[in-house]
């Protein structure tokens, strides 16, 4: 009876060595050209310490409606859209994409890591993981994209009604 117990667990162990090691990286890979467009803040929270914190909601009115906007000629421009900002205004920088991490300002001092957690054509979802006087702070940003809209078989038959 022992041995085959001893056997269960032994072989139970084998099996989650072989499906730990075999497991391949889903991480999803993106590229500059696919992310392309112009997005729209629509939530953003931060936690820390079992604590979210709404962000937008302490935004000013002339943050919320800022665009984003993604080249493919691998700049991103920020907009000051709609309520202008008193001490806003358009600004750019490079960005870069290997594999799911967004990547502002690549190869200076100051390059700003977001990894992609999702991104649905219509809606992209980013977070950040760094430390705020040592404690660990978890952003999500969450951006509709407003441009190139991306194509549907809706949006086909709204072309081509007669067919």
């Amino acid at each position: 009876m022992k041995k085959t117990v001893l056997f269960f667990v032994i072989s139970g162990a084998v099996v989650q060595i072989i499906n730990v090691c075999s497991k391949k990286n889903d991480a999803q890979s993106y590229t500059v050209k696919q992310l392309a467009g112009t997005y729209k803040l629509t939530a953003s929270t931060s936690t820390s310490s079992g604590i979210t914190v709404d962000n937008v909601a302490q935004m000013d009115a002339c943050e919320k409606d800022d665009l984003m906007k993604l080249q493919e000629d691998s700049t991103i421009v920020f907009v000051d859209a709609g309520i202008q900002c008193a001490s806003g205004g358009d600004y750019s920088a490079k960005f870069t994409v290997k594999g799911n991490l967004l990547i502002q300002s690549p190869g200076t001092d100051y390059a700003d890591k977001a990894t992609i957690k999702s991104f649905s054509g219509s809606t992209q979802v980013l977070t950040t993981a760094e430390k705020d006087q040592g404690v660990p702070v978890l952003t999500t940003v969450t951006f509709a994209r407003l441009s190139p809209q991306p194509f549907s078989i809706t949006s086909m038959w709204e072309i081509f009604p007669d067919r």
